[in-house]
């Protein structure tokens, strides 16, 4: 982990690049978050600080134990990797970006659900 300089990361569902029903509001909000990671990371680079998001897909906690498994798998039916997404999975991510390897990576966003990622 990295000990010489500061970093933010943030996470936030990758809703932007889905339609789904009723969740209008989601996409709108999503790019607001992904910008302002982004302008973040330009304000504060002079400090040593690095500032990046990670977006995760339909994870296996509390705010998903009252979905049905039909609409899990619904869910699982857009993905590569057939399955809820474990927190420790994001977790990797958050790791990654805390290291020594990700010093150089700033204002970028990770998405880590499953191969869920498409456009339309």
């Amino acid at each position: 982990m990295r000990h010489h300089s500061e970093l933010a990361i943030a996470c936030r569902s990758r809703v932007l690049w889905h339609r789904m029903a009723k969740q209008h509001r989601y996409s709108p909000f999503t790019a607001t978050f992904i910008g302002f990671m982004r302008g973040l990371a330009n304000d504060v680079a002079d400090d040593g600080i690095t500032a990046n998001a990670v977006l995760p897909g339909l994870t296996n906690t509390l705010a998903t134990a009252s979905q049905s498994e039909e609409q899990k798998r619904a869910t699982w039916g857009q993905q590569a990797i057939k399955r809820l997404e474990e927190p420790r999975e994001i977790a990797g991510a958050v790791l990654f970006l805390t290291s020594d390897d990700a010093a150089f990576i700033t204002g970028q966003s990770i998405v880590v659900d499953g191969g869920q990622y498409r456009i339309g």
